[in-house]
């Protein structure tokens, strides 16, 4: 190595993302159900309650949509950018027998976070709160799950919104482990690479960066005053199982993530596979 690759390579380990704390401004939040008008108006009692500990609820516009106010995904779509929200709050399996088709989000869902812009905000089926009992009380466990978190502000602003005052947001980083060892496999192999010094500071640096990222997120967090607790995850392992069981444990009220590529119309990464796996918990899909 040259001693001018040395030095780009110390200007560029040195370079770190920092994290800038921005107000999400939710000024109006569009509430759709397959119910009828007083269901949805009583699914739409039970957001404003899970939410009401994490912003006000009372300067915000509420909107809603009944299931006797759209027949087709065209008519749904159509609905929603007319209203154009901050924020859309629905459930899942809407318009489609939610016992049926326990592992599906159903049509109108994929449609809502692949083919408009408003982040939503995904919960269990109308059906399934019992005698008005929510979801979860409130949001006082948030994760904000990205498979590149340095760098993602758009994420962490959303999952500060979505927070309740005094509580905790997980900020997660999991390094695909196979992804690494395959690489690392190829390394081994190529004689003029010390293998050691290679598996010890990749491993490293993976790590390194979201962690740098997170403490920037806990600084800014700090400077803002913001009543929350910011706890770092940032791990290899196994994505999929390992956020279900991040999850689980520390008994996760709201899970934060992307949905959408720019370059792609399916649905983001592991987006659809954990909306699948956390049936019981609520989303929020940006």
């Amino acid at each position: 190595m040259t001693q001018i690759d040395q030095f780009e390579s110390i200007f560029r380990a040195a370079s770190k993302n920092q994290f800038e704390y921005q107000d999400w401004a939710v000024q109006k939040v569009l509430t759709i159900s397959d119910g009828s008008r007083e269901q949805t108006a009583a699914f739409e009692q039970l957001v404003q309650k899970f939410v009401s500990n994490a912003f006000e609820t009372s300067p915000i516009q509420w909107n809603s949509c009944s299931g006797d106010d759209f027949s087709s995904v065209g008519e749904l779509v159509e609905k929603v950018e007319q209203e154009r929200p901050d924020l859309i709050c629905s459930h899942r399996n809407l318009q489609i027998p939610a016992d049926e088709f326990p592992y599906s989000l159903g049509v109108y869902i994929d449609v809502l976070t692949q083919a408009t812009t408003f982040p939503v905000m995904l919960l269990p089926h109308r059906t399934r709160t019992g005698d008005g009992v929510p979801w979860h009380d409130e949001s006082k466990t948030v994760i904000a799950i990205t498979d590149h978190l340095d760098g993602d502000a758009l994420i962490v602003n959303s999952a500060i919104k979505l927070t309740s005052e005094g509580g905790t947001l997980f900020l997660t980083h999991v390094e695909d482990e196979k992804s690494y060892l395959r690489f690392m496999n190829v390394i081994d192999k190529i004689a003029e690479i010390d293998s050691e010094t290679a598996h010890e500071k990749i491993r490293r640096r993976l790590l390194l960066e979201p962690e740098n990222f997170v403490a920037s997120c806990q600084a800014e967090i700090a400077r803002a005053e913001l009543n929350l607790h910011v706890e770092p995850i940032v791990k290899m392992g196994n994505s999929l199982s390992d956020y279900r069981e991040i999850v689980d444990s520390r008994q996760v009220d709201l899970v934060v993530m992307h949905t959408r590529d720019d370059d792609q119309q399916a649905m983001h990464g592991l987006a659809y596979p954990l909306t699948i796996e956390l049936r019981e918990t609520p989303m929020l899909l940006i």
